[in-house]
């Protein structure tokens, strides 16, 4: 993040979590800036991943793994999964992400935040197509958490779906 520029609200997050992402050990915030939702999300994809969902026990198993406090035997092995995968999402950004344009407002205390390589950083014709990565934050109980990293929210299941929030495109 660049010296001269601190953002606001979900956009901060957004950049804090991004920044400790790219760290070789990073610390508890790349689990509990996430909200609940997109907790519980990653959670059984990863359990689909290892054959956990086959269990009787799969939602209190899932729910007891996606708790923000990590106590679980089989959290640590999941969380340096998550870490590995996220890692290489992210790895184009270098732990220094460029805001795209503004932060959008999605819904009430829900903000989409678009960011791309500072590599990326300077203006384009209208129309040209630049690698981005997306972010739904949102308030939870005061503070800011990320609920989606990408333009839909994240549905839980067996299988984990998405749903397309209405009045936010998509494609654009």
């Amino acid at each position: 993040m660049a010296d001269d520029f601190i953002p606001s609200g979900g956009t901060a997050l957004v950049f804090e979590w991004l920044e400790e992402l790219a760290k070789p050990a990073p610390r508890p915030l790349i689990w509990t800036a996430l909200d609940e939702g997109l907790r519980l999300v990653f959670t059984q994809a990863w359990m689909i991943d290892h054959a956990y969902d086959r269990a009787s026990d799969r939602d209190q198993r899932a729910a007891d793994l996606a708790d923000a406090a990590g106590t679980h035997a089989l959290f640590p092995q999941m969380l340096d999964d998550l870490i590995a995968h996220l890692q290489g999402v992210y790895e184009d950004l270098d732990g220094r992400p460029g805001l795209v344009s503004i932060t959008d407002i999605v819904g009430v205390d829900m903000e989409l935040v678009v960011v791309a390589s500072e590599d990326l950083a300077g203006t384009y014709p209208e129309g040209t197509q630049l690698p981005a990565h997306c972010f739904i934050t949102k308030i939870v109980d005061g503070d800011w958490k990320i609920a989606a990293n990408a333009r839909r929210m994240p549905v839980p299941g067996w299988p984990p779906s998405e749903a397309i929030i209405p009045g936010l495109a998509v494609d654009r």
